[in-house]
């Protein structure tokens, strides 16, 4: 992502989230912008048939001595970064540093809302990177009141915590809602893994619980924050992740090579566990 400066005191806008909702909640407030037709209608023009939104070609060109820009040969490939339109408008009300929000509060509610409506967001300026899943083939809101409700108390409870853990906790909320980004099933099951392993260490410094085997882990998590956990996946994650990071074997093969029906299982049942996880370590209420 190209990063800028927070810009002063204003409100941070951001992109692209294809719904329409405008809310106040405890620390702030957000607004649908008034362009935001325009850009809905940007964004479906460029959608794949998959559900996603792709980087647009790009190249490298030069001024020549006119003045005018020339296209460089051999230049052409899919855009690192890509703009999106902006969607929606954030205001904080009390960020705990105005000045550095877009890697605190603002940045904690942005990525907030891409974990709930199961998408990536972005600030305006800062563009995207990779393919972007817009289009869900199921509703992922919760209702408006409940959408208030949550995030009044996920803000108020982040906010409490020390500076390394919640920059650890937007790390990842960030990591989860990019795992879709990711084209190989290997790929997509190494960055969960990852996620669940940064969600230990925040369950370690938060609820003081111990084990250390990562089969051990998963149950104590299932136990502790009482997430239904389908038992013969334990085994499969645990051991896919084990070959994969220690001899580059994805179920027993080379990674980049046929998709695995039963990593992309294990996959599914680790990617729902973490969005669970994610949840109930913000506590009950």
């Amino acid at each position: 992502m190209r990063r800028s400066a927070d810009k002063g005191p204003g409100p941070d806008q951001f992109g692209f989230l294809p719904y329409k909702c405008s809310f106040e909640f405890d620390g702030g407030t957000i607004i649908t912008v008034p362009e935001f037709d325009e850009g809905l209608k940007w964004v479906e023009e460029r959608l794949h048939e998959d559900g996603f939104l792709y980087p647009p070609l790009g190249y490298t060109s030069r001024v020549k001595t006119d003045g005018k820009k020339k296209k460089v040969p051999h230049t052409e490939r899919p855009a690192l970064f890509h703009p999106f339109p902006t969607s929606h408008e954030l205001s904080l009300a009390r960020p705990l540093s105005m000045h550095t929000r877009r890697d605190g509060d603002a940045a904690f509610v942005i990525h907030w809302l891409g974990y709930i409506f199961e998408t990536r967001l972005q600030f305006s300026e800062w563009w995207h990177d990779g393919r972007i899943r817009i289009k869900q083939f199921r509703d992922p809101r919760l209702s408006p009141a409940d959408t208030v409700r949550l995030l009044s108390h996920d803000y108020r409870v982040w906010s409490g915590w020390n500076e390394e853990d919640r920059k650890r906790f937007i790390n990842i909320l960030y990591m989860h809602c990019r795992v879709p980004s990711y084209e190989w099933d290997w790929e997509m099951f190494t960055m969960e893994y990852m996620v669940l392993d940064a969600c230990w260490k925040m369950a370690e410094r938060l609820y003081a619980i111990k084990n250390s085997s990562h089969k051990e882990r998963l149950r104590t998590l299932s136990e502790r924050f009482s997430i239904p956990m389908i038992t013969a996946q334990v085994d499969p994650i645990v051991n896919l992740r084990n070959d994969l990071f220690h001899e580059t074997l994805w179920d027993g093969e080379r990674p980049c090579g046929y998709p695995s029906e039963r990593g992309s299982i294990a996959f599914g049942e680790l990617r729902r566990f973490n969005r669970e996880l994610i949840g109930a370590l913000f506590g009950a209420f």
